[in-house]
């Protein structure tokens, strides 16, 4: 590709269209249709469509187009690539590079070890015990910070910032709540649109408890 003598970047060749190349492979599993979806998002990184017995996802990774097609036993990928952007060479190279690490993964597309949570009631008990002892939950972000903590009995939300005030809330199950909102996303982000354990949720909130 040329390179632009002041910036080092690199400049469009004026090619059209774009570079095609297929990869395919057969694979083996015993596991069930949401399993399997839930291991093939875990293994590629990218959100599955399913319908039927086919999953099926679209997504581009720099000049790398992805469309992604599997079925019972069958994974194939078709990468295209912008000729105006990317040398025929490089394209190729990059996408069996990304081929071969997913096809090394199939193998192991056998079995998803579950995550099985402990009974959450003992950790949001320990919550509210450390609350009343006078520790407390807080996040901030540009427009101030949002605190959940528990002040002479009673359980609050207290904000600061852009948007001042008070909440306070009508007993323990509903201050839990607000808890398991404060810290959902934080337990589920690497797992995403998967939902974990509901103790995991509590460990989260319980590792993040300051004062």
């Amino acid at each position: 590709m040329p390179v632009h003598p002041k910036t080092k970047f690199n400049e469009p060749s004026g090619l059209e269209g774009v570079w095609r190349v297929s990869h395919h492979a057969e694979f083996e599993t015993t596991l069930s249709a949401d399993d399997l979806q839930f291991a093939l998002e875990k293994m590629t990184g990218i959100l599955m469509k399913r319908q039927d017995d086919v999953y099926s996802a679209d997504d581009t990774l720099m000049y790398h187009r992805r469309i992604l097609t599997v079925r019972r036993h069958s994974f194939q990928v078709d990468f295209e690539g912008p000729r105006n952007w990317i040398e025929e060479n490089k394209f190729l190279e990059e996408a069996a590079r990304m081929f071969s690490y997913w096809k090394e993964q199939l193998p192991h597309l056998t079995s998803v070890p579950k995550e099985v949570g402990e009974d959450p009631a003992p950790l949001k008990a320990q919550v509210l015990e450390m609350v009343r002892r006078g520790k407390y939950f807080r996040r901030c972000h540009k427009e101030g910070c949002n605190t959940l903590l528990c002040r002479g009995g009673r359980f609050l939300r207290v904000d600061e910032g852009d948007f001042e005030g008070q909440v306070e809330y009508a007993g323990e199950e509903e201050f839990l709540t607000a808890v398991r909102n404060f810290f959902e996303w934080d337990a589920r982000k690497d797992i995403w649109p998967h939902v974990p354990p509901e103790s995991k949720i509590w460990r989260c909130a319980i590792d993040q408890m300051q004062g």
